[in-house]
């Protein structure tokens, strides 16, 4: 027994065979070019929001930043939001086990 849903699958599928040659390569192409930009849209699209390439950052000017890659991870917390407290975020990095904290200006 197959269900109503790959029927109907099935029968759009046969109606993209069922068309003459022409009209069919026109219909797999319409639907590979829309896959392909679509993919392209979403991937530039997060690219675009993420705000990326990003060629400069204030914390390339830490020396600290150039061994992130190698044995530590590196955690940049920016101060742009107005509740942003100096005090109160290097106490809770400090109580999670921080080894250094340096604050970097832009």
């Amino acid at each position: 027994m197959r269900d109503e849903h790959h029927v109907r699958q099935g029968s759009r599928l046969e109606w993209v065979y069922a068309q003459p040659p022409l009209i069919r390569v026109v219909v797999l192409w319409l639907l590979t070019l829309g896959v392909l930009f679509a993919s392209f849209g979403a991937v530039l699209g997060m690219l675009g929001l993420n705000k990326l390439p990003q060629w400069y950052h204030a914390c390339f000017k830490s020396e600290r930043f150039s061994r992130v890659t190698d044995d530590r991870f590196f955690i940049c917390v920016e101060a742009a939001d107005p509740k942003y407290d100096v005090e109160r975020t290097k106490q809770l990095l400090l109580g999670t086990g921080a080894i250094h904290i340096e604050e970097v200006e832009d």
